[in-house]
Order: C-alpha cells, then sequence, then structure tokens
C-alpha cells in the first residue's frame, strides 16, 4: 500500500530553465507527483506489477517541473527516495519505462536522488548542467 509517511520537501529552483537554457526560458509550472503516481507511470510503461510496487515503494519526495521557452517544453522530474538502494531500485525500472515510450532515458542519481529529463534540449551539451542542477536542488 502507499505509505502515509510525510513526504520529503523537494524543490525545483524558480530559475533553473534560464541558468540552464538562457533568456526566454521559464520553469512554467511545478507540483509534485507522489509515490502512487510513480507507480502507476511504471506500470503503464511495461513494469510488473511488483516491479513498479517495489520501486515506488521506498519513495520520499518528489517535483515535476515544465520548463518552457522558445525551442520547446523540457520536462523535469526530481525524486528523493528513503535509501541510496530505493534510489537505485527506482533507476533500474524508470530507465525502461522511458524507453517503453519511445524516449532516450536522461537520467542521473546522487544518494538519495534521481533526476530525470524528458524533452528536446536547445543544445544537448546543456544536459550534465541541468542533471547537476536538479541533483543539487
Amino acid at each position: 500500500s502507499v505509505s502515509s509517511e510525510e513526504p520529503i520537501a523537494v524543490s525545483l529552483p524558480a530559475d533553473l530553465a534560464s541558468d540552464v537554457f538562457g533568456p526566454g526560458w521559464a520553469l512554467e509550472a511545478q507540483d509534485p507527483l507522489g509515490e502512487l503516481q510513480l507507480r502507476v507511470w511504471l506500470r503503464e510503461h511495461g513494469a510488473t506489477g511488483d516491479v513498479a510496487r517495489q520501486a515506488a515503494e521506498g519513495w520520499g519526495g518528489d517535483r515535476i517541473g515544465l520548463l518552457g521557452g522558445p525551442a520547446g517544453d523540457v520536462v523535469v522530474i526530481e525524486t528523493a527516495w528513503d535509501s541510496e538502494a530505493d534510489a537505485a531500485e527506482f533507476r533500474r525500472a524508470a530507465g525502461p519505462a522511458l524507453t517503453a515510450m519511445g524516449l532516450v532515458p536522461r537520467m542521473d542519481s546522487s544518494g538519495r536522488h534521481v533526476a530525470i529529463v524528458i524533452g528536446s534540449l536547445p543544445d544537448g551539451r546543456m544536459l550534465p548542467g541541468l542533471l547537476e542542477l536538479l541533483l543539487r536542488g
């Protein structure tokens, strides 16, 4: 069952988009996904029930953001997990889910945090900096 514990606060820097992509880019919207929504997302994109449940169980908190700019939209997801093992388990399940969506898995992790980037970046060389900023929170 989905945990009733209080989530870990996760925030996206307000100037994330402009810092990485430059003028004309902004963080247009952000919200938490939650343990249940991440579990549903994993199941909808190929993870079996047990794999999706176990990958989402260690959820601590998250934030999804929409970065908008002249070159299109980029979605970023920053997640926090109860342990490094939980973060690694989610990352192992998220990669195939992104692939099943027809996307190249672009994510990184640091300790108990996993960051995911979805969308076309104005310049692919910006990906490492964006992931680093997300993981720094």
